[in-house]
């Protein structure tokens, strides 16, 4: 059982920095388009024609959206790390770099 943990670990350890900057690119992208809601809550989309067809309802939820999908993926690197930690063999220290 040890053996198949240690296995699990060193695999955790090979895909994390690939896996961290997947979630960040897409932490990125949600925060980006969540500050892009925001401001189109105030200033619109430039059409008109469109700004008149959109429910001021849509226009708050979108980037309430996008700030949640966000904390989702933040919560989704915070548990990764966390099971790296939780399955470090006893007797050894581990430092993430980012």
């Amino acid at each position: 059982m040890a053996a198949l943990r240690f296995m699990v670990w060193n695999a955790l350890l090979l895909i994390r920095r690939p896996f961290q900057f997947f979630v960040r690119v897409f932490m990125f992208i949600s925060l980006g388009a969540a500050i892009g809601g925001v401001v189109m809550i105030f200033t619109g989309t430039g059409s008109e024609q469109l700004d008149n067809e959109i429910p001021f309802a849509v226009r708050l939820l979108a980037p309430l959206v996008m700030v949640a999908t966000y904390f989702m993926w933040s919560g989704i690197s915070y548990l990764f790390d966390s099971a790296v930690f939780r399955m470090t063999p006893e007797g050894r220290s581990l430092t993430l770099f980012d």
